[in-house]
């Protein structure tokens, strides 16, 4: 285990007060080297009508070559219709744009955020530390991560590197 490299899995709050606290800016963002950050907020769908946070956003308002912003919610499906509101879980391609995105940055340590650090954001942490074992230090991983989220990262993996393929 490289005890320089971590995994921080942490609600949205505490992610952009330490952003804030770091000074870190989409300008300056890519100059940290060693730093990937992964920013999952729900759909305006789910924060508006839902949450009641139709402010949320991103803490950094481009992608970099360290940043992924994702926009899904916290449910266990591709879609969920709910007093007439759409809500929408981790599509296919924001599965396999993520698992791109950890793969050009396994050398770097994460910093990721859900809206409270606790499902979307666990399975992202848990998936890079069961699938690249031995490479993090990571001491705020839990054992509830989202389901599908964690299955559709996992999913990606086995298809690049092609596990079940029949001989």
């Amino acid at each position: 285990m490289d005890k320089d490299k971590w995994i921080e899995v942490l609600p949205q709050r505490i992610f952009d007060e330490k952003c804030e606290k770091e000074k870190l800016t989409d300008d300056n963002v890519e100059e940290q080297k060693d730093m990937a950050f992964v920013s999952i907020i729900g759909t305006p769908e789910c924060l508006i009508y839902y949450l009641d946070e139709g402010y949320t956003k991103h803490y950094f308002d481009k992608e970099h070559p360290n940043v992924i912003n994702l926009d899904f919610d916290d449910i266990g499906y591709d879609e969920v219709e709910w007093e007439g509101h759409i809500f929408k879980g981790m599509s296919d391609e924001q599965a396999q744009k993520l698992f791109e995105f950890i793969e050009k940055n396994i050398d770097k340590s994460f910093r990721i955020h859900c809206r409270a650090g606790f499902s979307r954001s666990q399975a992202v942490g848990n998936f890079i530390n069961d699938f690249y074992p031995k490479q993090f230090k990571s001491d705020t991983l839990l054992s509830h991560p989202n389901r599908e989220v964690y299955r559709k990262l996992s999913r990606c993996y086995y298809n690049k590197y092609r596990l079940f393929e029949n001989k």
